[in-house]
Parts: structure tokens; sequence; C-alpha cells
């Protein structure tokens, strides 16, 4: 029998669906892993809250931020309580599978090059691995000054930790396909042309600022006035006729419709990181080189939702601050390897373990590869991919109808 969680039901002019989420139905939820019987896991989680700003933010100023964040696209003192709180949930919830001490060869962290996403990596492993006074090589400090262990961290390539942040250099098939998601394909025609995205749009143009609107601009726009408003900040009036209606179109900015609607886009956004993950558990299972036995991905929201999105287990919702998706590796009798993949997107409530639904639950390895081998991709296939059929005038009029970050650096 299977459950469902998470019914969103977004109803415009052009249509009323509800997406879900699978989850298995056994065993229970639970904040524990089952450390009998886990070889590894691999945790990828986003950045907690931060805060943006638009041309004509009341509220575009450093200083009045200056006792919440050092800047903008920083983590706020909430985001670092918030990624405190995570790495302390996933101490609890792995303790016994990982020990006090941190070595290389029981963890290794990962994090993109963004400020916002290497701060909380390191909130994070602080709280996994806080110094235990019994342990002499993780309380290394006899005057207790501080409570904290180094740990040594990694950046990772953008394409597996950051995929949205690809310039046209890069890839520039992942540019064109990104920005014509957003306004040319047949989808994204269809939301834009919606009236209520258009009466939003309208009010958007009128008074933000902004020079250009579609559902991805209206994404980050609400992004930064729910955070506005969460620490208490008042709204521009202009803002009190549309921010439900925004709040409900922002949706679609990690639908994976929009974000990873074909398999080309699925291999651009997803293979890299998936690659990464099914080599790793190859290796913990076959042997073939050091793998630790967890992986720490502080990556982003995008990223994230891809994953889950490419995986055909997320519905369209974005990926709340400091949520986490786990992928738990398990060893059972006669050498029999089971993936299991837990989301956790409330902190106070345990995580769900989301069924694939195209490898049948308990899913063996050899099924949750056969499942995302469409995605697989070695480094040089993803390198050739990424400039397989675009020329440079395509490129050009695609990027140009776009938002870019020289236009508006705070909403891309």
């Amino acid at each position: 029998m299977q459950s469902y969680i998470f019914f969103h039901e977004l109803t415009f002019a052009f249509t009323s669906t509800v997406l879900l989420i699978k989850v298995a139905s056994v065993p229970a939820r639970s904040d524990l892993a089952d450390i009998s019987t886990l070889e590894m896991v691999q945790i990828m989680f986003r950045p907690p809250l931060t805060h943006w700003h638009y041309p004509t933010d009341p509220w575009n100023n450093v200083a009045i931020w200056k006792d919440i964040a050092p800047g903008f696209g920083e983590l706020t003192l909430v985001g670092k309580r918030q990624a405190l709180e995570l790495g302390k949930w996933l101490r609890f919830r792995y303790d016994g599978f990982l020990s006090s001490s941190h070595t290389r060869r029981e963890a290794i962290f990962k994090t993109s090059g963004v400020d916002r996403a290497i701060q909380t990596g390191q909130v994070v492993a602080a709280g996994i691995y806080p110094p235990a006074p019994h342990d002499p090589k993780s309380d290394w400090d006899p005057s207790r000054e501080i409570n904290w262990q180094p740990i040594p961290f990694h950046v990772a390539p953008d394409r597996i930790m950051h995929p949205k942040t690809l310039s046209e250099t890069e890839c520039p098939r992942f540019v064109a396909m990104k920005n014509a998601s957003f306004t040319t394909t047949p989808l994204a025609v269809m939301i834009n042309s919606d009236p209520e995205v258009v009466r939003v749009c309208t009010e958007i143009l009128k008074h933000s600022g902004l020079t250009m609107c579609h559902f991805g601009v209206i994404h980050n726009l609400h992004k930064t006035l729910a955070i506005q408003r969460k620490y208490g900040l008042p709204l521009p009036a202009w803002t009190d006729s549309i921010m439900d209606s925004m709040r409900r179109i922002a949706v679609y900015r990690t639908d994976p419709r929009v974000a990873v609607p074909t398999t080309e886009a699925r291999r651009l956004t997803s293979g890299p990181i998936l690659t990464e993950l099914v080599g790793d558990m190859e290796r913990r299972i076959f042997g073939g080189g050091l793998v630790p036995k967890m992986t720490s991905y502080s990556s982003h929201s995008t990223a994230v939702a891809a994953l889950l999105g490419t995986l055909d287990i997320f519905e369209a919702r974005h990926a709340p601050e400091a949520s986490v998706v786990a992928v738990e590796l398990h060893r059972f009798r006669g050498n029999n390897h089971v993936v299991r993949i837990f989301f956790r997107n409330e902190t106070n409530s345990p995580p769900y373990e989301l069924e694939l639904p195209k490898c049948r639950y308990p899913c063996t390895f050899a099924n949750f590869k056969t499942t995302v081998s469409p995605y697989l991709l070695s480094d040089e296939e993803w390198w050739w991919e990424c400039r397989r059929g675009v020329g440079r005038s395509a490129r050009g009029e695609i990027y140009h109808n776009s938002i870019s970050s020289d236009q508006n650096p705070s909403l891309v």
C-alpha cells in the first residue's frame, strides 16, 4: 500500500493539478537511521535562510541588516541556527554509525563555492562533530574556549553543486534550456500568459524596478519579500494585492516539468551528482578506493529540487530552508544492497522515506542504478553534451530574452 504527502493544489485558468511525493508505507517514520544495516550515507542540503533585494527595495541597505546578516545573499542569524540544528539532528540520526571524532575515512564534506553554502556546510559539520570530552582527538582545546572541531571542506564543481549558475561558456546548452524554460517552452508560455500571472507581473514591473517578469522572477521576488516579512519589516503597499498569488505562482520555479522536463535536462542538471553518488556506492560495495561512510554536499535549493525531480519524487514546491535529502545504502544478508532515500523538510518531524516510482520498494542498488542509468554520464560526455546543437546566434537570442546577472544580480 502506498501513501502520499504534500498535497498541493495549483489552480490557474489553464490548469488544476495535484502533484504528489510517493512515500513508502513501511517502515514507520523515525528520526533514527537503521545503523544495523547501514553501509554509507550521502546527504545533500540547501542553505537556510538568506536575504536578497530588488531595485526599489525600501530595505536595500546593508546597514538595516547589520544585526541579521553580514551582507545580501549571506546567511542570516536564523539561518545559522537552522544549519546548526540540522547538524545536531544528523548527529542524532547517525550516532553510533559516525564516531565522535572526524576522520577523512569516515566523512567528507563538499560544498559549492558560494559563501552561504560554505558557511552552511561549516555550521552543519559543527553540529555533527562537536568536541566530545571523552575523545581526546576531538576535544582538542584544553581551555574550552571554542566548542568546535576543524573540519576540512572541498569545493566541488558547479556542475555537481550549483548547476543553476553555470555560464554560457561552461555549458551553453544548459543555459539555453534554462532560459527557454522560463520564457519560450510551451509550458512557460502557458504559465506566463495566464491572466493571474500577467496581473502580478504588471504590478511587479510597475513598482519593483525590475525590467522583465516571468514566473521565475516572481519566485525570486516572493522569496525576498517573504524573508523581509519573516523579520518583521513592513512590505510596500503595492505587494498587498499580489503576495498570495506570488506564493502560488512561485512553486513553478522548481516544478520538475520546468526544472528537469526532459532526459537531456536531467542529464545536464542532475547527471553529474547522480554519477558521483552511484560511483561511490559501487566502490563501497565492490571496493576500488577509499569511500567514506558519509559524504555531505552543501548545495542549493535548485540542485536539491532538480535531483528529486530527476528521480520523479518531488512535487512542485520550493525545498524549505535547511531541508535535507539522505541517500542511504544498506546491506542485508547475502550481500544484498538496498538504496533508501529520505527527505526531511520539517524541523519538528521525522523525515519521510521516499519511494522511487520506477524502482519497486525496497529498491535494490542494481535496480536503482538501472533506474538512473539514462542520466549518468562522464565528465567528458557532459562537456560534449553541453555544446550539442547550440549555435552562437541561437544562444544569443535565447540568452538575450532572459534575466542576466548583470541586469538584476540580486534576483538571479
